[in-house]
């Protein structure tokens, strides 16, 4: 196990491996309130010449600058994913309980696919419990004030409180004319964003890699893990109107920049324009600060296409 290291003896490490530390005072203070480890060793790497030497000239300003870079794409990306699960959410409550309208019809295995029984009996007793947790609460809650007035706690109500994970589940093991529903709605979101046409109905199995992939973001970003090289486990399938003409179709469809542009298919157009200017907003005033190094090398880290952050931005509506 490598010793512990004093801010003065990290200081000092940085500077016999060729790094220039402007403002000894600040790079300390930075440290002390970031971790060592969570600055230097996650977001010094492109800028090293070798493993024990940084490149002529790079600074501490720079590994700051890309450190900060990425947490606030983490935080951008966190807000415009909980606006994509909150309106997945909407759309399954609804088309779920169109389907099914008595009450608690959504914890009954018969309301899903009979070759799912097994799978989803797990994820409906987590709900109960969940339910059932919060009706006993001594605090109050959506969830106990409703069951007060109704002796009931319908979908629309319970939803607020599962997390992604759960719904993703309900929708993967739904009956098909649901997950038909479902994916219907998310393909006009599709439409909205690409000027009103599409030639391809999402597949239902397509929206659960969609939210499979979302999740994983998600949780990356809500934990503060680095966002740099991130890929998710499974490859979204291709969709034309997204990704034709950005995305090769035989490449790897796994990594941040290529959920981004499914985020199309879960957010408004003036959202995925803000989100899309916010990131390009954000690349553009890092790679200003960045010199030892060729930005796109940064661009790279986390998938975006050469010179991204030069694009025009998106026309946002007024």
């Amino acid at each position: 196990m490598k010793p512990f290291s004093s801010l003065d003896e990290q200081i000092d490490i940085l500077k016999n491996r060729n790094l220039k530390i402007d403002d000894i005072e600040d790079a300390k203070n930075y440290l002390l309130n970031n971790n060592y480890y969570n600055v230097v060793n996650l977001y010094s790497k492109i800028l090293l010449e070798n493993s024990n030497r940084y490149i002529v000239d790079s600074t501490f300003e720079e590994i700051k600058a890309l450190h900060i870079l990425d947490t606030e794409i983490k935080s951008t990306f966190l807000k415009y994913l909980i606006q994509a699960e909150k309106h997945f959410k909407s759309i399954f409550s609804y088309c779920f309980c169109d389907a099914y309208r008595d009450e608690y019809n959504y914890l009954k295995t018969e309301s899903y696919d009979p070759d799912s029984t097994l799978d989803i009996h797990r994820t409906l007793s987590m709900i109960s419990n969940k339910i059932n947790n919060f009706k006993n609460s001594r605090d109050e809650n959506a969830i106990k004030h409703y069951f007060t007035r109704h002796q009931s706690v319908p979908l629309w109500v319970i939803i607020n409180e599962l997390t992604l994970g759960d719904v993703k589940y309900m929708y993967k093991y739904s009956t098909r004319d649901i997950r038909l529903n479902v994916a219907n709605y998310l393909s006009e979101y599709i439409a909205s964003n690409n000027g009103g046409n599409i030639d391809n109905r999402l597949a239902p199995n397509t929206v659960d890699i969609i939210l499979q992939c979302f999740n994983e973001l998600r949780n990356c970003c809500a934990h503060n893990n680095k966002l740099w090289d991130f890929n998710t486990r499974d490859n979204i399938p291709y969709i034309p109107e997204i990704y034709d003409g950005i995305v090769d179709r035989d490449g790897p469809r796994s990594n941040l920049y290529s959920i981004f542009l499914s985020l199309q298919s879960l957010i408004h157009p003036y959202e995925f324009k803000i989100l899309n200017n916010t990131l390009r907003k954000r690349f553009r005033t890092t790679s200003k600060k960045i010199h030892s190094v060729n930005f796109n090398t940064v661009l790279r880290k986390y998938g975006f296409p050469e010179d991204w952050h030069e694009r025009d931005c998106l026309p946002q509506i007024s």
